[in-house]
């Protein structure tokens, strides 16, 4: 649990083996469990998302995810690999300080949609992501191991 930029609580928690886990599997695209090999299920990560407006996740990046929003709203800011980056700054305190425009500005323009309820946002590994809640949101995420990082990954 995380303090939000509007004083609110943003919490983002994987989840272990659970019914409640087992309840939130199925928000997966049968294409996504097709791609990623007969042992995906041993190889994903299930999170849960609930934030009030202003909260969300900075600058990060990681492997694969699908991205569920159940309710509320979600901007999203997007970068390639080549672009992607870390950062500790709350995401609605890099809006408010013009992050987007700078990062356009350093040769990293963002790519951004608004994510609604009931709307399923695939990131492909490595790409960079920043998320604002814009309404009140609940979301599930799923990371999870593509064929391509099993195949960088094989000794």
């Amino acid at each position: 649990v995380a303090a939000g930029d509007a004083g609110g609580l943003y919490l983002f928690e994987s989840l272990p083996p659970s019914p409640l886990r087992s309840a939130l599997e199925p928000h997966l695209p049968a294409f996504v469990t097709a791609a990623t090999g007969s042992d995906w299920a041993d190889q994903h990560s299930v999170q849960l998302a609930i934030g009030g407006a202003g909260t969300g996740a900075p600058a990060h990046y990681h492997k694969a995810a699908v991205n569920s929003l159940i309710y509320g709203q979600k901007r999203w800011w997007l970068w390639p690999p080549a672009h992607a980056q870390y950062s500790a700054m709350p995401v609605g305190e890099w809006v408010a300080a013009g992050g987007p425009e700078a990062a356009a500005g350093e040769g990293r323009p963002p790519l951004s949609c608004v994510q609604r309820a009931g709307d399923v946002l695939y990131l492909p590994d490595f790409w960079g992501h920043a998320v604002l809640n814009q309404k009140p949101s609940v979301a599930v995420a799923t990371e999870i191991l593509t064929q391509r990082l099993q195949f960088f990954f094989a000794g």
